[in-house]
């Protein structure tokens, strides 16, 4: 069953505490803080395939941080791959940092701090895996965490067409 979580009929002073909530709900707890003043617009469209669970997020420009009290707070952890629609994103994780615009793939680690600058509106396909499911160590894990992947060629160009279609049969 799909959830469609959106900000649309949501008082204007409560947006945000609203956008928190559903990202606590559908992704993991993180802080939240838009890049402009005014309304804020967002929206997610979730699911679960299995252990698998799929997201479109859309939203107006903001920066997002996960900390370990918000870590603390998780009753699991996550793998998550994200595919970028539209707009840009910057990932901070691991004393690395990726860029990613639209096309390109960046994988994090939400058992471990990480940061999100999302400088414009945008658009991302997001997968999480638990990362129990996955059977590697934190090191090989790190390997990846933190990083973008383009799609031109190698495993993205394998990824990409994979996940796009998984979490698309969310959103129909």
């Amino acid at each position: 069953m799909n959830l469609v979580l959106t900000t649309a009929a949501v008082p204007e002073n409560d947006q945000l505490a609203y956008w928190c909530e559903a990202m606590a709900e559908t992704r993991v707890p993180m802080a939240v803080t838009p890049r402009d003043d005014g309304p804020f617009d967002g929206r997610i469209t979730t699911g679960r395939v299995g252990y698998l669970r799929v997201a479109t997020v859309e939203a107006d420009a903001y920066r997002a941080g996960r900390t370990a009290s918000h870590i603390a707070r998780s009753a699991e952890q996550f793998m998550g791959i994200a595919v970028q629609v539209s707009g840009r994103t910057t990932l901070a994780q691991g004393g690395r940092r990726a860029d990613a615009g639209p096309g390109d793939l960046y994988v994090y680690d939400t058992a471990h701090p990480f940061f999100l600058e999302h400088p414009e509106r945008f658009s991302v396909r997001i997968v999480h895996m638990p990362r129990r499911a996955l059977g590697l160590s934190d090191a090989e894990l790190r390997r990846v965490t933190g990083t973008a992947i383009g799609t031109g060629q190698g495993c993205g160009a394998v990824l990409m067409p994979f996940l796009t279609t998984l979490v698309d049969s969310m959103d129909s």
